[in-house]
């Protein structure tokens, strides 16, 4: 009796040796075990959304095609430290209350903002002299107090730049390119 007691701890430390090996292995990314505590869900389809009946302040439809048919020239959006977010040139397409409407080369985002989003913009140095003392500086992004700032003095079709989380659709920065014309 008493050797199959030991029998049988030795296989049981055994076991839970095998399963401290794995799970290093899963830790460093060498192998993928499943979570057992993850609840599988349907992945997404698609996260972009386009639900242009919300939207106070937004392009007409043909508009939209414009800024669609521009937005194929942009790269596609990049993934940044955190694989979860993304840095993208758009077309600014429409806003409302907490949310901004943008065309990037992947489709038509809407992205929810809060008050921790940045707004600002680039200015436009192109018309200015070059002097001594300016030449080598470089230029400033210049907040915009408010979001609704930003939508005072951004037209529909202008270039911007946006920063957001793929997961929520929460734009995190919204930069606005002042020497890039509108796309009409």
């Amino acid at each position: 009796m008493k050797s199959i007691l030991v029998l049988l701890a030795e296989v049981s430390g055994l076991l839970i040796v095998f399963a401290l090996f794995l799970f290093i292995l899963n830790y460093f990314n060498v192998i993928k075990l499943p979570n057992p505590f993850y609840k599988a869900t349907k992945p997404a389809a698609n996260t972009q959304n386009f639900t242009p009946a919300s939207f106070k302040t937004q392009a007409v439809d043909a508009q939209i095609q414009k800024y669609k048919s521009y937005a194929v020239r942009f790269s596609k959006p990049q993934a940044q430290t955190n694989p979860d977010d993304f840095v993208s040139d758009a077309v600014f397409a429409g806003y409302a209350g907490q949310t901004i409407q943008v065309v990037t080369k992947e489709g038509v985002l809407n992205l929810n903002f809060d008050q921790t989003t940045i707004f600002q913009k680039l200015p436009d140095n192109s018309g200015r002299p070059v002097t001594s003392s300016s030449s080598g500086t470089a230029l400033i992004m210049i907040k915009y107090a408010t979001a609704q700032d930003f939508f005072k003095n951004v037209t529909l079709g202008s270039v911007i730049q946006v920063l957001y989380s793929k997961s929520n659709l929460k734009a995190t920065q919204v930069n606005y390119i002042e020497a890039s014309h509108p796309v009409l």
